[in-house]
């Protein structure tokens, strides 16, 4: 139990981090699917690590701010179908990042998989 909490711990902490260094310096591109909640939670690692967000999606607009209005990326665009999103904007993100409740993970995962995008 403990070696698991620890490596929870770690592995939410480090994987931005992990993620980022795998570009040697590049700034990595990331998309989001949900950017309140834990989707701000996402939004705030890639922004202390200097990613760059083009697109993002939630279907609540009132969210989202946590994106593109709280200085982090102000020219990203925002859009309330992550399938949508996917679609205008394949050429413009490296990952993505799934914040959304967990009955809405699997479908948004495994498209991005598919277009072969790092989740």
């Amino acid at each position: 139990m403990k070696t698991a909490g620890a490596a929870g711990v770690l592995g939410r902490i480090g994987f931005p981090n992990i993620l980022h260094a795998q570009n040697k310096g590049d700034k990595l591109r990331v998309a989001f699917v949900g950017v309140g909640g834990i989707g701000g939670q996402h939004t705030g690692f890639a922004s202390k690590a200097e990613d760059i967000c083009n697109c993002f999606c939630d279907v609540d607009e009132s969210r989202w701010e946590n994106a593109n209005k709280r200085g982090r990326w102000p020219g990203a665009k925002g859009y309330r179908d992550y399938r949508e999103m996917y679609e205008k904007e394949k050429d413009n993100f490296d990952a993505v990042m799934v914040g959304v409740p967990d009955h809405t993970h699997y479908p948004a995962t495994i498209l991005a998989m598919q277009m072969g995008k790092h989740v």
